[in-house]
């Protein structure tokens, strides 16, 4: 076991000094790459801004409070109280005709 130790610690110079020869820019880029520059900074901030702003414009308007007030408004519009939505063909074809009827009454009214 003691002679393993031995090897690896009389090879480790050389290896490293294999490494600096084989791979001089790696190792620069290392040393670049370890050390915060504020170019880094600005490109973190705008990668944040790039990634979060369409994101949180999209969490904030699928709130339901953003647009609860508009909806329910023309539900209101839509629908009177009383009706409820048809919930079969006949129905649907009932009040697809009283739709149409409605808006021709009103065309020949204006």
């Amino acid at each position: 076991m003691l002679h393993m130790l031995e090897a690896s610690v009389t090879w480790r110079p050389v290896a490293e000094a294999a490494l600096e020869v084989a791979l001089p820019a790696s190792r620069l880029r290392l040393d670049y790459a370890s050390h915060s520059t504020s170019l880094d900074v600005a490109h973190r901030t705008m990668f944040g801004i790039y990634v979060f702003f369409p994101i949180s414009l999209y969490y904030f308007f699928n709130l339901p409070h953003t647009f609860a007030e508009d909806v329910q408004a023309r539900r209101k519009e839509s629908r009177p109280q009383g009706e409820k939505p048809p919930t079969s063909i006949a129905e649907v074809r009932e009040y697809y005709a009283k739709q149409m009827q409605n808006a021709t009454t009103s065309e020949k009214k204006d």
